[in-house]
C-alpha cells in the first residue's frame, strides 16, 4: 500500500493534475545511477533509506517549457519502490551551475517516526547539472543528466551525485 501510495504521489507531482489530462506533457524515465555520496547517506540511516555509490534509482524528467510542462522543471527519484524524491526547479533547470530546489515526497528517513512520512516543500540545493542535448525538444528520444544534489532523499547533510539516462515517454 506505501508503494501504491508513493507512486500514486510522485506520478501526480511529476505529471501534473488530472484535470490536465488532455494537456500534453513531455517526460522521459529512466534510471539514475548515484556515482558518489557523503558518508551522511548510509551514517545512522534506516537501511531502507541508504543511499550509496552504485545504487540506482528510477528516475522521471519533465523539463520546464516542452508542451504544457509549464515554467518549473521537474525531477523524482524513486528508491527501492519504498522512497520518493521530487525535485521542483522553479524557473526551469538552470545549465550549467546552482540552483535550489523545493522537493515533495515520501520517505522513510525520520529520526523520530517509525512510519514514512510525506513531506512537501522542503529546500535545498542542486550544482553541476548538465542535460544532454542542453535543449531537448519533444521528439528528442533520448536525454541524459547528471549532477549533485543536497539533502537527496530528505537526509540531512546527505550528497550526492547522479547520472541518469532517460527515453521519452510516449504521450
Amino acid at each position: 500500500m506505501r508503494l501504491l501510495c508513493g507512486v500514486a504521489l510522485a506520478l501526480a507531482m511529476t505529471c501534473g493534475p488530472l484535470a490536465a489530462r488532455a494537456a500534453t506533457y513531455v517526460v522521459w524515465q529512466g534510471e539514475a545511477a548515484i556515482t558518489a555520496a557523503s558518508a551522511a547517506c548510509s551514517v545512522n540511516v534506516p537501511e531502507r533509506s541508504r543511499i550509496a555509490v552504485g545504487a540506482v534509482l528510477k528516475s522521471i524528467l519533465r523539463p520546464a517549457l516542452l508542451g504544457n510542462n509549464g515554467n518549473d522543471a521537474r525531477i523524482s527519484f524513486i528508491h527501492d519502490s519504498q522512497a520518493i524524491f521530487g525535485l521542483d526547479l522553479a524557473g526551469g533547470l538552470n545549465l550549467p551551475g546552482t540552483g535550489t530546489y523545493a522537493a515533495y515526497g515520501v520517505t522513510e528517513y525520520s529520526s523520530a517516526a517509525a512510519s514514512p512520512l510525506i513531506k512537501a516543500n522542503v529546500g535545498g540545493q542542486y550544482q553541476a547539472f548538465a542535460l544532454t542535448p542542453v535543449a531537448p525538444t519533444a521528439t528528442t528520444k533520448f536525454v541524459s543528466l547528471r549532477g549533485t544534489v543536497a539533502d537527496f532523499m530528505f537526509i540531512p547533510g546527505c550528497k550526492v551525485t547522479f547520472r541518469a539516462s532517460y527515453s521519452l515517454r510516449p504521450a
